[in-house]
């Protein structure tokens, strides 16, 4: 896939670092033309370390990890961890954690875990940003867990650049990894005069039902969207859409 036959295909990567610049290796490496714009900013929140330890841990995305780091280390092995995808479980085991994590990168892959199945009475952490998703909490306190979010960082839309529209030209497909990043991606690109079909790459049905709702037709989920099962699930789409 190296040899440069999908050169044509520009694609739009629109997530944060250091997330953007794996995304832009493996496509390069399967002969893309990955164009990065970011779209939101990261800002870490402040979160008081808690008496008590879990008896779970989850974190929901490698910004978690970074954040929260004063928590990773008061806990370190004493939970049993679990990381919401492979990008999340890989920061952990960096800050020296084994972790379980899912084949599917979502609340409801975490929720499929055996370690979740049987969780009445446990004390249960998240590692999270500002307003996760309720499903996890929801579903683990039905299930008689002591739930906790630790909101450890925020999403804030970067300022626009005023030649943004530079970026949209002759675009293929556009990957975009939050509901916040979408709406943002939407704004700027119903702006766009020459904006033309692409395929849009999100990494959740939740994202891809808001994105169907905000017009766009051709929306794809890709389960693990940070390297080469994106460039593989890429290049079988625009193969069949030439």
């Amino acid at each position: 896939m190296g040899s440069g036959r999908h050169r044509a295909h520009r694609v739009l990567l629109t997530r944060t670092e250091p997330g953007a610049s794996r995304q832009a290796q493996a496509l390069c490496e399967a002969g893309f033309e990955p164009v990065k714009l970011p779209l939101l900013d990261i800002e870490p929140v402040a979160c008081q370390v808690p008496s008590e330890t879990p008896d779970i841990a989850i974190a929901l995305s490698a910004h978690a990890v970074t954040h929260g780091s004063e928590l990773i280390a008061a806990w370190r092995n004493r939970p049993t961890w679990l990381a919401v995808g492979k990008a999340t479980a890989r920061s952990l085991a960096e800050a020296g954690i084994d972790t379980i994590h899912p084949s599917r990168a979502s609340s409801e892959g975490l929720l499929a875990l055996h370690a979740l199945a049987e969780c009445r009475g446990c004390q249960v952490g998240i590692l999270c940003g500002e307003s996760p998703r309720a499903l996890l909490r929801e579903v683990l306190t039905a299930k008689g867990a002591h739930v906790t979010e630790y909101p450890v960082y925020r999403r804030l839309p970067l300022e626009r650049n005023s030649d943004y529209h530079a970026h949209f030209a002759n675009l293929s497909a556009v990957v975009v990894s939050s509901v916040e990043g979408l709406q943002i991606f939407t704004e700027m690109w119903n702006t766009y005069r020459d904006a033309a079909p692409v395929v849009l790459c999100v990494n959740s049905e939740r994202v891809a039902m808001r994105a169907r709702g905000l017009g766009f037709d051709d929306v794809r989920i890709v389960s693990e969207p940070t390297g080469r099962g994106l460039a593989r699930a890429l290049a079988g789409w625009l193969r069949r859409t030439a």
